[in-house]
């Protein structure tokens, strides 16, 4: 059958659309692939100053940001508290130029996550692709220059290359340092989905799954004692988090050490400040130097966090199990609220005390349950 010199035109010109349109497709799968083999290329996840106070890496951060947001805990959080991680995104977005969603850390940064705290500074380090290479590839054409320490700056930071991972910070010193130190390796014990954080006396690493996993180790020197704990099943089992140990005193040390890791955060920080000033405000006296004399056990556990109103109010609760000759005696926090003028009151026949701080809401309640207080 003869063809028309119309349709043999017609028929070229498709031709040539597709196959432009085969070549576009080709060269975007054979730089994905590049892009692939240049996020994963070499070992380790990155560098960051030796004795830095706190050190959080991942594996794969992007899958690990998506699957936690997928959760149900994650959905309730965000409700209740609204973009919590603003500052983390504004930094990251003013150091790389990139709004830091899963996806977008994954194209532009890679599956390599790297942050640490070290002295007043703090700074990230990952492995990115190809994208973010010719992005400082054109800004060197443009005149952009690495200083004598091969540190370069973009938006008030300070970034530098080594052996493919870059390290970014506020702080000229922190990348200085990285660039000498170790190479970071993911932790035997942690999966390779998972956050892990390290500080000074402790680790742990948060799990991907739906109810937030979290297993670690503390190292904490505490009072050697043979004697079974009796209040460990004294909460409800809706408790976010308690703990149970022979004296406060270790109840505190184990605090202490968490807190050496919170101690980073700028809204710990802003927590305690706040803290510290209502406790002032309403004159508190401190406690006896001997009111635990006559404990035995220690208890204590955030049962949950009310945020129906302007200022967040915790559940929260310290059980002492009494040493049976004292049972029936004073409360040992009642001297620390005799300031706030507390009533007598009782819970089914369970005496104590309520002190009220900032209406019924917000109050401190002391009660005795036989042997407990």
């Amino acid at each position: 059958m003869a063809t028309t010199k119309g349709e043999r035109t017609g028929f070229r010109g498709a031709a040539r659309r597709w196959g432009a349109l085969c070549a576009v497709c080709v060269l975007i799968v054979l730089f994905a692939v590049a892009d692939h083999r240049v996020k994963r290329a070499g070992d380790g996840l990155g560098f960051h100053p030796s004795g830095a106070g706190c050190v959080v890496v991942s594996q794969n951060f992007p899958s690990f940001c998506a699957r936690v947001a997928a959760t149900d805990a994650a959905a309730r959080f965000t409700e209740e508290t609204p973009r919590p991680f603003d500052a983390f995104e504004l930094a990251v977005r003013k150091a790389t130029g990139i709004r830091p969603t899963p996806l977008r850390w994954r194209v532009w940064l890679g599956p390599r996550f790297v942050w640490a705290h070290w002295e007043d500074t703090h700074g990230l380090c990952a492995h990115p692709g190809l994208l973010l290479r010719g992005v400082h590839a054109l800004r060197t054409v443009f005149g952009a220059r690495a200083d004598a320490n091969g540190l370069y700056t973009f938006a008030g930071y300070y970034y530098a290359w080594r052996d493919g991972f870059l390290i970014v910070s506020p702080d000229s010193e922190y990348v200085k340092q990285s660039l000498d130190a170790v190479l970071v390796k993911m932790p035997p014990e942690a999966g390779s989905r998972d956050l892990h954080v390290q500080w000074a006396d402790g680790t742990f690493w948060i799990s991907p799954e739906e109810d937030l996993p979290i297993a670690g180790r503390l190292d904490v020197i505490l009072e050697s004692s043979t004697t079974m704990l009796n209040i460990t099943e004294a909460w409800p089992n809706t408790a976010l988090a308690s703990i149970t140990t022979h004296t406060h005193e270790d109840a505190l040390a184990l605090w202490k050490t968490v807190a050496n890791v919170l101690e980073t955060s700028h809204l710990y920080s802003e927590a305690a400040s706040v803290a510290s000033a209502l406790w002032q405000h309403w004159a508190l006296d401190p406690l006896e130097p001997d009111w635990d004399q006559d404990v035995a056990e220690f208890s204590a556990a955030l049962l949950d966090v009310d945020v129906s109103g302007t200022l967040p109010i915790p559940d929260w609760g310290v059980m002492f199990a009494a040493t049976a000759e004292n049972a029936s005696s004073t409360h040992p926090w009642a001297p620390a609220i005799a300031p706030l003028s507390p009533i007598e009151y009782a819970w089914d026949n369970r005496p104590g005390l309520v002190a009220t701080l900032l209406g019924e809401r917000f109050a401190v309640c002391l009660a005795r349950d036989n042997d407990r207080w």
